[in-house]
């Protein structure tokens, strides 16, 4: 098996992070997750938020989501492997058709 991995500073900082969504915020991170509908909120915290009270259901996202700020982007992201890199699995047969597809 083959994988690619593309990376800029992924393996000093330790962590790597889902391409999207991204924000300019922590707080609007949070948010986008909601309306994307990845995160499942509590009852009584969906009706508020959907009542345009949107002020606990961001909170309930930063201490449920591991969320951090990415320097090199300058954006936050959500962390989908906290302890190390992730890769795309490739379909080549061999090294140098692995080469090709990573390109």
């Amino acid at each position: 098996m083959f994988v690619a991995r593309y990376s800029y500073d992924d393996i000093e900082r330790g962590w790597t992070a889902y391409m999207g969504p991204t924000a300019g915020t922590k707080e609007a991170l949070a948010d986008l997750r909601i309306d994307y509908g990845v995160v499942k909120l509590p009852p009584r915290l969906a009706d508020q938020y959907w009542s345009g009270d949107v002020d606990a259901a961001i909170e309930y996202v930063l201490e449920t989501q591991d969320i951090r700020y990415h320097k090199r982007a300058e954006l936050w992201m959500l962390v989908h492997n906290p302890r190390g890199l992730s890769c795309w699995p490739l379909n080549a047969g061999s090294i140098e058709e692995a080469v090709e597809e990573a390109r």
